[in-house]
């Protein structure tokens, strides 16, 4: 399972592709995403507006609406399945991490705004930091970490 917080709630993500949104003060939940063809391996929430990023082992991301629960989006698929997403710090872009590239995304409409050929192997993290992207691979006894300006 994957988990993400918010003060106003916690998103679940499941092997079976669905994204659950949960009222922390009811324990219920609120609205359940069930457009992903396969397990959930990342989730994020954009630092500045109501929207979510999800990422999967389908190899798409999908964002979504959090007021109105619709999707707002979805990526083109990837040849490897999706890892890991972050945001940028003030939320313009979304940053995706699969098995063979890094992916700079929009999301209205979900377009690519950079691509890169990493073959960098199964990522575990990303993260910004300073205004660079910073990435954590391993593959077989190997562990990498990467730093993009």
């Amino acid at each position: 399972a994957v988990v993400s917080t918010q003060s106003t709630g916690v998103v679940t993500g499941s092997e079976d592709g669905l994204v659950k949104l949960w009222d922390l003060s009811s324990s219920k939940v609120l609205h359940e995403f069930t457009q992903h063809d396969a397990g959930i391996t990342d989730i994020q929430f954009h630092p500045c507006e109501l929207l979510l990023a999800t990422s999967s082992a389908d190899k798409t991301v999908k964002f979504w609406d959090l007021e109105t629960f619709d999707l707002v989006s979805t990526t083109t698929p990837q040849a490897k399945p999706i890892r890991k997403v972050v945001y940028s710090p003030e939320g313009e872009a979304l940053f995706s991490g699969a098995e063979d590239s890094l992916r700079v995304y929009g999301w209205e409409p979900a377009r690519v705004y950079d691509s890169l050929c990493l073959f960098w192997g199964k990522v575990s993290d990303l993260a910004v930091q300073s205004g660079q992207l910073m990435g954590a691979s391993y593959q077989h006894t190997n562990v990498s970490v990467w730093v993009v300006d």
